[in-house]
């Protein structure tokens, strides 16, 4: 299950990604957030290492993504070797006009497809679990829909992978989204 966070308007966007990630991680592994170490990794989500009750620290195996945005953040971890992407916007922040930017000609016409806002934070949690590079555009993902609206598919250059998301509205006001599918390393 995602864990969401709201910090105070003097706490930074980071510090709440951190405790979320945190969270979701001593969720998972059933100890203490005070027991999770985040380290910062490059174009990654942080590699996070748990300290065991004689202080030694190990690598904890966990998928993790995190996104945050005004003092808010949600995190999802798992232990499978899936690829987790997050990501959480204000609910109508995505002006209309600027569809056929992100999405292709398929998603935009995709019939039973969730809204805008629910599509680009989808798009961008699917960004984020299949590690694209930051000069990826968004349209060069598509993502596939199912009858019922609910993300079934993932297709990056032609390569279509199985995916699974959870649409969610953590506050009012909020749209975000956790997508899983299989990982690419």
């Amino acid at each position: 299950m995602p864990i969401r966070v709201r910090t105070s308007a003097r706490d930074s966007d980071s510090a709440a990604g951190h405790a979320a990630a945190k969270l979701a991680l001593a969720a998972l592994f059933s100890v203490g957030a005070g027991r999770i170490v985040l380290v910062p990794r490059r174009h990654a989500p942080p590699a996070p290492w748990i300290r065991d009750r004689a202080g030694r620290f190990r690598r904890a195996t966990a998928a993790l993504s995190l996104a945050h945005r005004d003092g808010r953040a949600i995190a999802a971890a798992s232990r499978s070797r899936i690829a987790l992407g997050a990501d959480l916007e204000p609910a109508g922040a995505i002006d209309p006009a600027h569809a056929r930017y992100f999405l292709t000609r398929r998603e935009r016409t995709a019939p039973n497809a969730p809204g805008l806002t629910e599509r680009w934070v989808l798009k961008e949690a699917a960004w984020k679990a299949l590690r694209c590079a930051s000069d990826t555009p968004f349209a060069a993902i598509e993502l596939a829909f199912n009858d019922a609206g609910a993300l079934c598919g993932i297709t990056l250059r032609g390569v279509q992978r199985p995916a699974r998301a959870r649409l969610l509205h953590p506050w009012p006001g909020y749209v975000a989204a956790v997508v899983a599918t299989r990982s690419t390393e």
